[in-house]
C-alpha cells in the first residue's frame, strides 16, 4: 500500500507513455457490491488441512532466520512473489518510481558476507503510475495492481519481461468509510493480490485481492469477475482484521501483511487466513526483524513490513534435525521470504514456536498479539 497521506506524491521524472492493450483488467461493480456478497458467502468451509501441511498448526508462531539477503538496492516494496520457475518478482511502489523487476540472488562477495539480492529485468511504470500488489499468475505472467490509478498491469516474462496489457479497471476497490462521525469518504484503492491455484470451479484458481479494508475479495483469475468477498476477523481477538495489505498463497492459506493506515497503525506480524471464510487460523510475530530494520529510521510508517513470497515449487525441505525446539523430526516448509518498505534486506524463514505462546495457548498468543502486533482494535 501506499505511504500515509503526506508523502503520498514524489517527484516525477518524466512522462513515459503506458502501453495499452485488449484486457480489462477488473471487472464487476463497486466495493458496495462485494460487501453485500458478505452476507451470502457460501456455507462455511470445513477446517483446513493443517494435519497435511509443512505448516505449524499453533494460533502463533515465532520464526528462525535461516539465511539474510543483502539488498543491493532498496526500494518500496509492494508486492513480491515467487513463479513456477523460481524466479523472485518484485512490485516497487511511489510515483516515479514504481516498476516490476526481478531479483537475482547475487554470491556473497567475501566468505564472511551474506548473500545478496540484485535487480536484474525491470520495467518502469508510468510518471502517474503507483506500482501496488504482485501475483505470480501460471505461464510466466504476473499482475499488478496500481493504488488509485484504476490499471491493472499484466507481464509477461518469456522470453523477457515484458508489459503486455494495461487497461482501465470498471470495478471499484472502494474501501469502507473510516470509523468516526464525519470522517472523510476514502477514494478508491487497490492494495494486494495474490493467485491462489485450483480453487475455481474450473480449476483454474482465483485471485484473492484486499484494498485496506477487512475484506478479502475473490476474483475470477481469467475474467476477473468479482465472485464474492469475505470478511477477515480473528475470533480470539474479537477483532475484523482492518489493513489488509500485501498478500501471499502459503500452503492454500492467505498470509497478509497489516497495515491499518487509515486507523494511523501499522503492523510487524502476518496473519494467516482461510481464505474460503476470512478465519484468522493465527499469526506469524515479526517484529523482531522489523526491529532490527528501524533502528535507524524516523519514519516508521513508510518502513512498514512488506512483502511474502513463498516458493511453492521447491522440494519440502528434510525434516529438523534432533535437538532443536521442535525436537527431532519436524517437518519444514519450502523457502518462504519476506521484506518491507525500503527495507536493506530480505529475509528467509522457517516458523518456530513462540516462547509467549506456552504450549501452542491461544489464548496466551492473542494476548501476545494484542500487545504487540499493532492492531486497530476500535
Amino acid at each position: 500500500m501506499a505511504p500515509k497521506a503526506r508523502k503520498l506524491r514524489g517527484q516525477g521524472r518524466g512522462s513515459r507513455a503506458t502501453e495499452a492493450g485488449a484486457r480489462v483488467w477488473l471487472a464487476g461493480g463497486a466495493i458496495a457490491a462485494a460487501v453485500a456478497l458478505v452476507a451470502c458467502v457460501r456455507r462455511r468451509s470445513a477446517a483446513p488441512p493443517l494435519a497435511a501441511s509443512p505448516l505449524r498448526a499453533d494460533y502463533l508462531s515465532g520464526f528462525e532466520l535461516e539465511e539474510t539477503l543483502t539488498r543491493e538496492e532498496a526500494a518500496f516494496t509492494q508486492g513480491l512473489c515467487i513463479d513456477d520457475s523460481g524466479a523472485l518478482w518484485e512490485s516497487v511502489g511511489h510515483y516515479g518510481r514504481s516498476a516490476v523487476r526481478q531479483l537475482v540472488r547475487a554470491p556473497p562477495s567475501s566468505g564472511a558476507a551474506p548473500a545478496a539480492l540484485r535487480v536484474g529485468a525491470s520495467v518502469p511504470l508510468a510518471d502517474e503510475l503507483f506500482g501496488e500488489g504482485l501475483a505470480c499468475l501460471p505461464d510466466g505472467q504476473l499482475l499488478q495492481l496500481t493504488w488509485r490509478e484504476g490499471l491493472g498491469l499484466q507481464y509477461a516474462t518469456r522470453p523477457a519481461l515484458a508489459l503486455a496489457r494495461a487497461r482501465a479497471l470498471r470495478g471499484e476497490f472502494r474501501s469502507p468509510a473510516p470509523a468516526g462521525a464525519g470522517a472523510p469518504a476514502r477514494p478508491r484503492e487497490m492494495w494486494g493480490v495474490a493467485f491462489l491455484p485450483s480453487a475455481g470451479a474450473d480449476g483454474g484458481g482465483v485471485l484473492v485481492a484486499s484494498n485496506g479494508s477487512s475484506l478479502l475479495l475473490h476474483l475470477h483469475a481469467r475474467s476477473l469477475r468479482l465472485l464474492r468477498a469475505v470478511r477477515v476477523v480473528d475470533a480470539a481477538l474479537g477483532l475484523a482484521i482492518e489493513g489488509l495489505n500485501e498478500l501471499e498463497v502459503v500452503e492454500g492459506e492467505v498470509w497478509a501483511n497489516v497495515y491499518p493506515m487509515w486507523q494511523r497503525t501499522h503492523s510487524a506480524c502476518v496473519a494467516r487466513i482461510w481464505p474460503d471464510d476470512g478465519r484468522v487460523l493465527g499469526w506469524v510475530d515479526l517484529t523482531a526483524l522489523a526491529r532490527t530494520e528501524r533502528a535507524a529510521v524516523t519514519d516508521a510508517y513508510n518502513n512498514v513490513l512488506n512483502g511474502i513470497a513463498y516458493n511453492h515449487t521447491a522440494p519440502e525441505p528434510p525434516p529438523r534435525a534432533a535437538g532443536g525446539a521442535d525436537g527431532g523430526g519436524a517437518r519444514r516448509h519450502r523457502p518462504l521470504l519476506v521484506t518491507g518498505k525500503n527495507w536493506g534486506a530480505a529475509y528467509r524463514i522457517q516458523l518456530a514456536p513462540h516462547a509467549a505462546a506456552q504450549a501452542g495457548s491461544t489464548a496466551a498468543g492473542a494476548a501476545h498479539v494484542r500487545r504487540v502486533c499493532g492492531l486497530y482494535a476500535g
